[in-house]
């Protein structure tokens, strides 16, 4: 059997990795707090795509047991909220396997994002719920929020910080329009 169109097949495979290797939320920086160090875990600050940060990771120390925990944002009732989520097992493991050493990662751009859900809320400030998934390797809960001085404008988990100027205004517009859209 003869392949008609071989180039087609390498360029096709060549795009898929592309794809992959492009757009994947890769670790920039990681500072442990020092002062935290409890028995079988440390607390981080990661920076990820040198475009946003999350405060507060835990990050097993055994290497036998890795685990990472996203930290919660506090509720009036006790509980957490988890606006913070990992979505992949690559994300999962790569933080589970940090040693405070990031020189070996990939120093990506700027991440590609998606609106995941919008959901209209009964509060007559927090309006909605608007979830943004950042190549498919981690979700990030906003709220929109409403006032009668101000108008429209997002809530932030408390964990949570974009630093690259561009996203932060695209993320800021794309959740308030797709928040005013789940409460029409």
């Amino acid at each position: 059997m003869q392949v008609k169109y071989p180039g087609f097949l390498l360029v096709f495979a060549l795009g898929i990795l592309q794809a992959s290797w492009c757009h994947s939320l890769s670790v920039t920086a990681v500072r442990f707090d020092p002062a935290v160090k409890e028995e079988n875990f440390k607390k981080a600050d990661v920076e990820f795509s040198k475009s946003m940060e999350v405060k507060g990771v835990e990050i097993s120390i055994e290497k036998d047991n890795p685990f990472v925990r996203m930290p919660l944002t506090p509720s009036k009732k006790g509980k957490g909220y988890a606006n913070i989520r990992i979505l992949s097992k690559r994300m999962y493991d790569l933080l589970a396997n940090l040693n405070g050493d990031t020189s070996h990662l990939f120093k990506a751009g700027m991440p590609a994002y998606r609106i995941s859900s919008a959901r209209k809320l009964s509060s007559p400030y927090r309006i909605a719920n608007v979830e943004v998934e950042f190549d498919d390797d981690l979700i990030v809960t906003f709220g929109l929020m409403r006032s009668e001085s101000s108008g429209y404008w997002i809530s932030y988990p408390e964990h949570f910080r974009i630093i690259n100027r561009q996203l932060k205004r695209e993320i800021k517009e794309a959740v308030i329009n797709e928040g005013l859209k789940a409460v029409k």
